[in-house]
């Protein structure tokens, strides 16, 4: 049996690495192309997070290990059916497929007529490869839709959520 021509996804799958699943979009994440760059963004419920120490003690099946301390977020959204959420963001090189550490990605929330910006935090989810980096953030937002643009460099992938 001949083998066909390699797909430039299947190539830039193999080039993330084994175990690495790369910049591949879950049914609950939105994926934008912009510039060099491949985003995905979701906004769900706050998994449980460990430091690399607690994750290599308590060994953990599910949650997010955090690679740098959690950045406090000044205030925060707040108003009727308010929640916290956990934002995330992973960016990608549209070419090789690998999670990128840098550029760091600038996530501005919008809701009616606020807009505020969030600093994210580098990790990686469990049961995956660390290599997989995303970038988070837990915050409060009310449940309702909301604009999300993440800028990335010089480009800026926007989102709609609807939370609730």
């Amino acid at each position: 049996m001949a083998a066909g021509p390699v797909s430039a996804a299947t190539a830039a799958a193999a080039a993330a690495g084994a175990g690495s699943r790369g910049c591949v979009a879950s049914a609950t994440e939105q994926v934008r192309e912009v510039g060099r760059y491949r985003v995905t963004f979701s906004a769900g419920r706050v998994p449980p997070m460990y430091t690399v120490a607690q994750a290599r003690s308590l060994k953990p099946l599910t949650g997010v290990v955090m690679l740098e301390p959690m950045r406090d977020v000044a205030g925060g959204m707040t108003g009727a059916g308010a929640g916290r959420f956990h934002l995330r963001v992973q960016v990608c090189d549209r070419v090789t497929g690998r999670p990128l550490r840098s550029p760091r990605p600038k996530v501005t929330i919008a809701v009616s007529m606020l807009r505020q910006s969030f600093p994210l935090t580098l990790g990686y989810d469990l049961g995956g490869s660390p290599a997989d980096v995303r970038f988070c953030q837990n915050i409060v937002l009310p449940a309702e839709q909301i604009g999300v643009s993440v800028q990335v460099g010089g480009e800026v992938a926007p989102f709609t959520v609807a939370l609730g």
